[in-house]
């Protein structure tokens, strides 16, 4: 009896200590504290009742996203983080692919997406509602072979041509900061823009650090300089005036900047030359 009443008593101080909650441990080991799984996210109706949450990325963005040697499927911490919305939405991931940002806008204005992933500059918040940002990606420089520049401070010299995508972040950065090279504008992807590097109709690619790592491999004898000339912000976006479906998709932006997630992906799926953003 006395040792049943000693039980007894440990039991009460065990439940005492414990709140009176039951705990269960999942793991052995003992350094591992479980964490209450977030509800689930409200999307609007029309999405939840779809159920799918399709994602609009530009998968052919050379670096940022990135393909999977052997599937082929795009990969990255990007579509990390697409996935993971759809996932706490309890919705299907539904990739739908851009190449470029009117192509994007043209498949707002036809209804083909309900959430995005892109940079964020000033002349895109006339067509998009942004999150907080989740991921920096520097800008830097790509210097084609036998190029005498070794610096950003080299790049900005009578007689230096400057590649950059037209209408890109790097090509309103640039347009207003280099005073003495020469801008070269190519409509089309990166890939175009790099290909024009590589013909010699340029002596430096501005591009993202990721994209421009990836062309690096790709043009022995090229130089990729440790300068960054500006950062892009990628953050989750709703098309404008959206403000049930911006709610949610803040909520989960908000909850993956106090968190590791973000940090985890970077570290599992890349790219190189990304960070989290810092609050």
């Amino acid at each position: 009896m006395q040792l049943k009443a000693a039980l007894v008593l440990v039991a009460s101080l065990i439940l005492t200590a414990c709140g009176g909650a039951t705990v269960v441990t999942t793991s052995p080991s003992p350094t591992v504290t479980a964490r209450a799984t977030p509800a689930p996210l409200a999307f609007p109706a029309n999405v939840a009742a779809s159920g799918k949450l399709r994602v609009a990325l530009a998968t052919g963005d050379q670096g940022v996203i990135l393909k999977d040697p052997v599937s082929g499927e795009p990969k990255g911490a990007i579509i990390d983080i697409a996935r993971e919305l759809a996932r706490r939405a309890n919705l299907t991931f539904t990739l739908v692919d851009f190449a470029t940002y009117p192509m994007m806008v043209e498949l707002m204005k036809a209804g083909s997406w309900d959430v995005g992933i892109i940079g964020r500059e000033p002349a895109r918040e006339a067509d998009l509602d942004f999150a907080p940002p989740l991921i920096d990606v520097d800008f830097g420089y790509l210097v084609r072979p036998g190029a005498a520049i070794r610096s950003a401070a080299d790049v900005d010299q009578p007689g230096v041509r400057v590649i950059v995508r037209k209408g890109t972040p790097p090509d309103a950065l640039l347009t207003p900061s280099l005073k003495s090279a020469q801008l070269v504008r190519i409509d089309g992807l990166q890939d175009i823009a790099f290909e024009a590097l590589r013909a010699g109709n340029g002596d430096v690619l501005a591009l993202s650090r990721p994209a421009l790592a990836v062309y690096l491999d790709k043009l022995p004898g090229s130089t990729l300089l440790t300068d960054r000339f500006g950062v892009s912000q990628f953050s989750l976006v709703v098309p404008k005036g959206k403000a049930d479906l911006l709610l949610p998709v803040r909520q989960f932006s908000d909850e993956l900047r106090t968190g590791d997630f973000v940090a985890q992906a970077i570290a599992r799926s890349g790219p190189k030359g990304t960070l989290p953003t810092v609050r």
